[in-house]
């Protein structure tokens, strides 16, 4: 194990801004689609062409867009690192839903996993159950729910953090211990 005395990646506040504008351009659209009227909704002549659906559509957009840019200029605000390795375990403040401190003990290993065309990291937990039993309801489920893309719980994501993803990564394996 890596016993220095820790590491930290800061959050990027230019990476935020940028993904906040880009949820800002989503917030817009679906307000449009919200305000459009029946008929030029009806005048489309397609499938899609029911105004129930747009302005559903467009009050989810408006739901969903809203939130994550209040979460996003959360952690704006936030001073704290995104993501610390130290001797206690990992402390993930990365993504809009933080964990508590991971103790090195609990951790297996780490992979990567590819959605898209974006990489995430996560943990492979040797007790992924006692992990999720001691998150409150809403971060249980959303932690249950990344446990259909990837084989844990516990997901890092660099999008936010102000550092490559390969530095990322290799620090983080640094610090498990060392295999008997």
């Amino acid at each position: 194990m890596n016993l220095e005395s820790g590491t930290s990646f800061a959050l990027s506040k230019p990476k935020i801004l940028l993904m906040t504008s880009g949820y800002g351009l989503l917030l817009a659209g679906s307000i449009w689609l919200l305000q459009m009227n029946d008929t030029s909704i009806r005048a489309v002549k397609s499938i899609w062409s029911a105004p129930w659906f747009i302005h559903g559509l467009g009050g989810l957009g408006i739901l969903l867009s809203g939130a994550i840019i209040v979460g996003l200029i959360r952690k704006l605000l936030d001073s704290s690192p995104g993501l610390v390795f130290d001797g206690r375990g990992l402390n993930d403040n990365s993504g809009l839903f933080s964990t508590r401190v991971i103790a090195w003990d609990d951790i297996a290993g780490f992979g990567v996993k590819r959605v898209n065309q974006r990489r995430f990291i996560y943990v492979q937990l040797k007790e992924p159950g006692k992990y999720l039993q001691n998150l409150g309801p809403f971060r249980r489920a959303s932690a249950w729910l990344n446990s259909f893309w990837v084989p844990s719980p516990v997901v890092i994501t660099t999008a936010l953090l102000a550092g490559r993803f390969d530095d990322i990564l290799n620090k983080a394996k640094s610090y498990l211990p060392e295999s008997e």
